[in-house]
């Protein structure tokens, strides 16, 4: 069974336009599949979310399972996942993709469209 693990939210930085951007981050437990893509708050959507998951599933086919922590992108990930037929888990279980974040989290504040707000 394949599983990924998703979070899509907004992060502390800012396209050339002003406008905040959201960041889909997907992996699967042991990191052998990662995707990321970056959104700008007036696009993220649930047809913006099915095609990035599409896109990521050009490379590793379509999951069984998405794992999802964040309750606040858990309605859009799930009315994006149930238009492709899959299912979604809320759990706070999703340890790669903790890790993952902690690592990117590290990285917004030496981008040039960082926005100086905090991201825990």
């Amino acid at each position: 069974m394949s599983v990924w693990q998703v979070d899509f939210y907004r992060r502390p930085l800012r396209d050339a336009t002003g406008q905040v951007l959201w960041e889909l981050l997907i992996c699967e437990a042991t990191h052998s599949f990662t995707y990321d893509a970056l959104c700008p708050q007036q696009s993220a959507n649930v047809s913006w979310l099915v095609s990035q998951l599409q896109k990521a599933a050009d490379t590793s086919g379509l999951p069984d399972v998405i794992q999802v922590f964040r309750p606040q992108s858990l309605s859009l990930l799930t009315s994006s996942a149930q238009q492709l037929g899959i299912a979604v888990e809320a759990t706070r279980r999703t340890p790669a993709l903790k890790q993952w974040l902690q690592e990117r989290a590290s990285q917004y504040s030496k981008q040039d469209n960082y926005t100086g707000e905090a991201y825990n």
